[in-house]
């Protein structure tokens, strides 16, 4: 909206469109646009048509001239909700307001087409109609609601977040996938797509599968560490990255466990995390060599504080040595890389160092 000066702004403008999080993302946009060009304070409300109209705290609001600005700026979200009677009070308003030097703007969403017949022809008579049907975001997590939202079907909150991890944090990769799900679930009951639908339709890229056995190893699980490892060399991807993912995450351990002078080291059974400083600085560390998308780093922070409470001090030192020497050999090439990674599973997860 920078483009837009406030004086080109219409009397009215109505947003119409079938997800509530794209006209609430268009509401927040047009504010924080107006944010150094208004009083917001002073000169800008929101009322809400699903709670029914005040009508004599928006016609005051709405006719008493700006205080601090040169347009006050009146919102009406979910305007398809008014009652009839209030819709057309609506349009009598804006027929009445209409001017050169009106006062008000007068801005309304809505998540249906069909509105007051007589509010829709004033709307468009003194402002603009625009229909949103397109989400616009780079934020993965928001075009997918958008997007959903829009096509009428839902996920769990659980199946979202498996969706975006396994396409890598991709966005065109999630477009893609989406349309396969959205097929899936036309034919359901309740339109709504679980973790379940998600493991079954859409491959966890091969990165993905790369930070599960990171974890698994973290978290001391042998089991599944030796499954994920079989599922990346079937797909017959290298697997020498692996190493300085394990390198990072223990490294992060380390961190954790010594006293910012870097001196005296934790056991595995007396962690103790009391210099918030010092956590900040492990969590930095994390950032800077995430081999993550930034979006994982709380997440993966978490999860590695967790795993450290596994190992001791002197294991991590240990591992962080035997991971050097495993980098040699995988780059080697002399021997096959799953029979080295698998040794070096058993290895790690088997250490006994006090």
């Amino acid at each position: 909206m920078k483009e837009i000066e406030l004086s080109s702004f219409k009397p009215s403008m109505l947003y119409i469109s079938r997800s509530s999080s794209i006209l609430d993302g268009k509401i927040d946009e047009i504010k924080n646009y107006l944010k150094d060009r208004i009083n917001l304070e002073a000169d800008f409300k929101i009322f809400y048509g699903s709670e029914g109209l005040e009508e004599g705290d928006f016609l005051n609001f709405f006719n008493t001239p700006p205080f601090f600005s040169n347009k006050k700026v009146t919102v009406i979200k979910d305007i398809d909700k008014l009652p009839s009677a209030q819709a057309k009070k609506i349009s009598v308003v804006l027929e009445e307001s209409v001017s050169e030097d009106f006062n008000t703007i007068l801005i309304m969403t809505s998540l249906k087409e069909k509105l007051n017949k007589d509010l829709l022809e004033k709307v468009r008579k003194t402002g603009v109609v625009k229909r949103l049907m397109v989400p616009h975001t780079d934020s993965l997590k928001k075009w997918l609601e958008e997007k959903s939202e829009l096509d009428g079907i839902g996920f769990t909150q659980g199946a979202s977040g498996k969706l975006i991890e396994n396409v890598n944090f991709d966005l065109s990769l999630l477009k893609k996938e989406y349309e396969k799900l959205y097929t899936y679930v036309l034919d359901k009951k309740d339109k709504l797509i679980d973790e379940k639908a998600v493991e079954k339709l859409v491959s966890r890229v091969y990165e993905m599968k790369i930070f599960d056995l990171v974890d698994f190893i973290g978290s001391r699980e042998k089991n599944r560490a030796v499954r994920a490892l079989k599922s990346i060399v079937l797909e017959k991807q290298s697997i020498i990255g692996l190493v300085t993912l394990l390198f990072r995450m223990f490294k992060f351990m380390l961190y954790l466990k010594s006293e910012p002078a870097g001196v005296r080291l934790e056991t595995r059974d007396n962690i103790q995390y009391t210099n918030p400083k010092h956590h900040e600085h492990a969590k930095n560390y994390m950032a800077s060599h995430l081999g993550h998308a930034p979006y994982m780093l709380g997440r993966v922070s978490s999860n590695y504080t967790r795993f450290s409470r596994k190992y001791s001090a002197g294991e991590i030192i240990m591992i962080v040595s035997l991971l050097n020497s495993y980098d040699i050999l995988l780059r080697k090439g002399e021997v096959s890389e799953y029979n080295l990674v698998l040794k070096m599973i058993n290895e790690i997860v088997e250490m006994k160092v006090t």
